[in-house]
């Protein structure tokens, strides 16, 4: 992985991928948008699962995000 600084948090969906970048919502339509963007700011990707997603939100890793999700 390629991080250095907060991780990006992202749900792939059959349309793209939903991120929360430092707690805020974005998208990328295609994996290769998300990877370069994550490399090029020196952030590692974290994929949001139902499993992790409850350790998560506690964690605060979603603050700031508003109302999207």
């Amino acid at each position: 992985m390629c991080g250095t600084n907060s991780p990006v948090y992202y749900w792939a969906d059959d349309d793209g991928y939903y991120v929360s970048i430092d707690g805020y919502p974005d998208y990328f339509r295609t994996r290769m948008e998300m990877y370069s963007y994550a490399c090029d700011s020196g952030r590692d990707l974290i994929e949001v699962t139902p499993e992790n997603e409850p350790d998560l939100r506690a964690s605060g890793a979603f603050d700031n995000q508003g109302e999207w999700l």
